[in-house]
């Protein structure tokens, strides 16, 4: 892996640390994940925004490559989402 700052910016005012990890395996349903590279950053400030504006929080943010490996399908209408082995 290339050399990181482990920083990042988005919507945080500051920049804000990140901390990279990485799962050997995990499953969402039938279809297995291995050498996962995970991003962890702390979604606080995210969190309280939300709150703020009576909107439920998030956990965690799925990523474009699990999106993609899982042949996503994302129903906005219906508030799903549906991943395919």
């Amino acid at each position: 892996m290339a050399d990181m700052d482990n920083s990042m910016t988005g919507i945080h005012p500051i920049g804000m640390n990140i901390v990279f990890a990485k799962i050997d395996e995990i499953s969402i349903g039938k279809i297995k994940f291995n050498n996962l590279m995970t991003g962890l950053i702390d979604m606080d400030h995210v969190s309280k925004q939300y709150e703020s504006l009576n909107i439920k929080p998030f956990d965690l943010i799925i990523g474009g490559d699990i999106l993609h490996k899982g042949n996503a399908i994302i129903n906005f209408k219906d508030k799903t989402l549906e991943l395919f082995p």
